[in-house]
């Protein structure tokens, strides 16, 4: 569990010796969007900016890499809304169909399961935020791709100097 909650929350508490707030702040009034995700198979990061901003969506990667922050306040914030949400979830016939019909088809898989609020009790912020570090201490095997409007020579500094100063084995 702290490991299926360790992207969202350090997506969700700031990076280097930034709140979420503060890097909100530092972004108002540009075009950039740069949120690390892990799935069961893969992670990486999802995003978006404008031709603009293009240098601040790499700082956000490289920072993301190298400077990753951990928030306990976001950590219990979303423990206890995921709590709120699953107190509820079993009045609702739709929510109570569609995890019979998930649990069934992933044959009570963990991985597949609704999680509970005894397995979010047992989740643990240190746990989320190792599990994170380690699925981005080392850069090499990442692919990243690129579309929009852009020219590659106009982005290449930016390629070489964030990219490529990322901790790679």
């Amino acid at each position: 569990t702290s490991a299926d909650l360790a992207a969202n929350i350090i997506g969700s508490s700031g990076i280097a010796g930034f709140t979420q707030i503060q890097l909100d702040k530092m972004l108002s009034g540009k075009n950039v969007s740069i949120s690390p995700y892990i799935s069961d198979i893969a992670e990486g990061f999802s995003g978006n900016a404008s031709p603009k901003d293009f240098e601040m969506a790499m700082q956000l990667i490289y920072l993301y890499f190298t400077q990753p922050r951990k928030d306990a306040d976001i950590w219990q914030s979303n423990i206890n809304q995921t709590k709120s949400i699953l107190a509820t979830r079993g009045l609702d016939p739709a929510s109570v169909y569609q995890d019979t019909v998930s649990a069934t088809l992933s044959n009570h898989n963990f991985r597949e399961m609704v999680v509970t609020p005894q397995q979010l009790d047992g989740a643990n912020l240190d746990k989320a935020y190792n599990f994170y570090k380690d699925r981005f201490a080392d850069a090499n095997g990442f692919t990243f791709v690129f579309v929009g409007n852009f020219s590659v020579a106009n982005i290449k500094p930016y390629l070489e100097a964030y990219l490529g100063g990322l901790p790679s084995s």
